[in-house]
C-alpha cells in the first residue's frame, strides 16, 4: 500500500508530536506536568486517529474523510475544554499544590532516588515563598536551614533547644521571628532569665520523622541541645506509606521511595483521568482504595512510632530532654479528632518520653472552631498564620513550664559536671 504526501506529512507531524509528549514527560513527569504536556497529548490523539483514518479508510470519499475528522476534532476538542473547566474552575480534582499556586502536577511519590538531605542546596540563600494567600521571604544558613548561624561552642549558662520536625517547624506561612520556635523562645527567656535561651530551627519543609532524625544525628548534634522538641502531624503518615522507614536510606547516599502506579503519568496531565480515579475506581489521593489504606496507615503510624524511640534512644545517649509534639491540621481541629490519637495515647502511658497532644490546647485554651479557624490557618495553604503558630507556642510553653523541663535538665548538666570536677 503506498502513502500519499498527504499522509506523509501526518505521520512526520504525529512523530513530532509524540517525540515533543515524551521529551516533556522526560523533563516533566514527577515534577512538572502541566497544562502543556495536557495540551501536547490531545493534540497526539487527534492526529494518531486522523492518521490511522488517512491509512485505513482509503477507499472511503474525501467528503466522508473530513466529517469522520471533524468529529474526532470535536471529540477532542470537548475534552480539552472539560481539562480546563476541571483544571481551572472546578479544582476538584486539583491536588495541594496545584491549588497552592504551582502551575504543575507533583507527585507524592517524588522522584524514585534523590539526593539524601532535603537541605541541600539551600545554603545561606534566600528566597521569598509565594502562594496565593502569602510571600515571605525564607532565609537560610550554612546548614541549610531557615535560621541564623550558630556557634558550635555555647555560651556560660546557654541552653539549647533545637525543633525537628516539616514544613511547620520551618515556619511556612510566617515571617523568620515569628515561627514557633522564636515565639517560644521569647516566653521563655521571659520566664528563666538566668539562662540564655536560644532555638535553634531544624525544621525542613518536606521533611518526616526519619529525615528528622538523620538529620539531628548528622547536623544538630553538634550544637549539642538541651532539649529536643520533635513535631508530628498527620502528613507523617503519608510520608511513611510513600517513603518507607530507615530502609530508605541507601549506601550510596540516595534515598529510595515507593513507586506510583503505572498510570500515574496520565493523572498527571488529566483532570477527567482523574475524575475516573478517584470517583469511579475510588482511589484516595495516593492511589490507595480504603482496604488498602487502613492497612498503609496502620504500617505508617507503626513506623512513626518506631522513629520516636530512635529519637529516645539518642537522647538517652547524648542526654538531651526529649518532647513529642502532636499538632493538628485544621481539619482534624474542626473535627475535633486525631488521627494520631491512639499513638499519642500509646506514648503518653510511657512515662519516660514527654508528649503533648496541641489537639486539646487548641480546642480548650485556644478555643478554636469553625468561626476563628481562619485566624489561626491559612485556608487554601493550610499552614499556620503568625497567630496560630503563637498559640502553638504558648500550648508548648505551658507544657515545659508545668513538667518544669528546663530547671530538671539544668540541675542534671549541673550535676554531672560537679561530678566530673570530683573525680
Amino acid at each position: 500500500m503506498s502513502l500519499n504526501k498527504n499522509t506523509l506529512i501526518q505521520m512526520v507531524l504525529c512523530v513530532t508530536c509524540l517525540l515533543c509528549m515524551f521529551f516533556l514527560g522526560k523533563k516533566l513527569y514527577f515534577g512538572r506536568p502541566s497544562i502543556i504536556l495536557t495540551c501536547h497529548f490531545y493534540i497526539f490523539i487527534f492526529m494518531f486517529l486522523t492518521l490511522v483514518l488517512n491509512t485505513i479508510l482509503v477507499k472511503v470519499s474525501i467528503r466522508s474523510k473530513i466529517n469522520i475528522t471533524l468529529v474526532i476534532f470535536s471529540c477532542c476538542a470537548s475534552l480539552v475544554t472539560g481539562e480546563i473547566y476541571l483544571r481551572y474552575i472546578d479544582k476538584t480534582y486539583a491536588t495541594y499544590n496545584e491549588k497552592n499556586g504551582d502551575f504543575y502536577y507533583v507527585s507524592p511519590y517524588e522522584p524514585f532516588r534523590k539526593p539524601n538531605g532535603l537541605c541541600k542546596g539551600k545554603q545561606k540563600t534566600a528566597v521569598i515563598l509565594k502562594k496565593p494567600e502569602f510571600a515571605i521571604e525564607h532565609r537560610y544558613n550554612s546548614d541549610g536551614l531557615r535560621d541564623v548561624e550558630h556557634s558550635e561552642r555555647k555560651k556560660v549558662n546557654e541552653y539549647r533547644i533545637v525543633g525537628i520536625g516539616d514544613s511547620f517547624t520551618e515556619g511556612v506561612g510566617t515571617g523568620q521571628n515569628s515561627t514557633w520556635l522564636k515565639q517560644l523562645e521569647n516566653k521563655l527567656q521571659q520566664t528563666y532569665p538566668v539562662h540564655l535561651i536560644r532555638t535553634i530551627n531544624a525544621g525542613v519543609n518536606g521533611s518526616d520523622p526519619f529525615f528528622g532524625y538523620t538529620l539531628l544525628q548528622e547536623k544538630m548534634s553538634k550544637y549539642k541541645p538541651d532539649m529536643v522538641i520533635v513535631a508530628i502531624n498527620n502528613s507523617d503518615i503519608n510520608d511513611m506509606i510513600v517513603r518507607g522507614g530507615m530502609d530508605r536510606f541507601q549506601p550510596d547516599g540516595t534515598v529510595k521511595y515507593s513507586q506510583g502506579p503505572s498510570w500515574e503519568w496520565l493523572y498527571s496531565i488529566s483532570f477527567i483521568f482523574r475524575h475516573i480515579i478517584h470517583d469511579f475506581c475510588n482511589y484516595n489521593w495516593q492511589f490507595y482504595k480504603p482496604d488498602q489504606m487502613k492497612s498503609e496507615r496502620n504500617t505508617a503510624i507503626e513506623l512513626i512510632n518506631d522513629s520516636i524511640s530512635q529519637f529516645y534512644r539518642l537522647s538517652k545517649g547524648n542526654k538531651f530532654d526529649l518532647i513529642v509534639v502532636f499538632h493538628p491540621q485544621s481539619y482534624e481541629v474542626l473535627s475535633r479528632t486525631s488521627d494520631l490519637s491512639k499513638l499519642y495515647q500509646r506514648l503518653n502511658s510511657f512515662s519516660e518520653i514527654k508528649v503533648i497532644n496541641l489537639l486539646e490546647y487548641y480546642l480548650y485554651k485556644g478555643h478554636l472552631n469553625k468561626e476563628n479557624i481562619s485566624d489561626f490557618y491559612w485556608p487554601v495553604d493550610f499552614h499556620h498564620t503568625k497567630k496560630g503558630y503563637g498559640l502553638w507556642a504558648s500550648g508548648l510553653f505551658e507544657y515545659i513550664v508545668n513538667k518544669n523541663c528546663i530547671q530538671k535538665q539544668a540541675t542534671l548538666k549541673q550535676h554531672i559536671q560537679r561530678t566530673k570536677k570530683h573525680l
